[in-house]
């Protein structure tokens, strides 16, 4: 199928084909399911959601994960791709960084 886009600071979109393609931003968009059992007993148990684009886990601001009702939990935190939903610029060393330095602020502090 042709996959529109537009390039930053253009008003056209442009129509191109692909014959395939490959996803490089992370190891799942969701790690639910994946078998991965720390994700899986964190849904189980609702103290995690999948984010509603099913991108990382669903996260409230400074990575705080969001329980099965969606209310964040201040105890349980997470950095980098899982944050994606949230914070898409989530993978370079410098936004590590920055999200597990605001962590551990908030521990020490907490």
């Amino acid at each position: 199928d042709p996959v529109p886009r537009r390039r930053r600071g253009c008003d056209d979109a442009e129509v191109m084909r692909f014959d395939s393609a490959v996803n490089c931003i992370g190891p799942a968009d969701s790690p639910f399911g994946a078998g991965d059992a720390l994700y899986d007993r964190l849904r189980e148990r609702g103290l995690a959601r999948p984010h509603p684009l099913g991108l990382g886990l669903d996260t409230a601001a400074g990575g705080v994960v969001r329980d099965a009702a969606g209310a964040a939990q201040p105890w349980l935190s997470t950095l980098g791709w899982m944050r994606r939903g949230e914070l898409w610029e989530s993978v370079a060393i410098a936004e590590l960084r920055d999200q597990a330095a605001e962590i551990a602020a908030r521990i020490v502090s907490g």
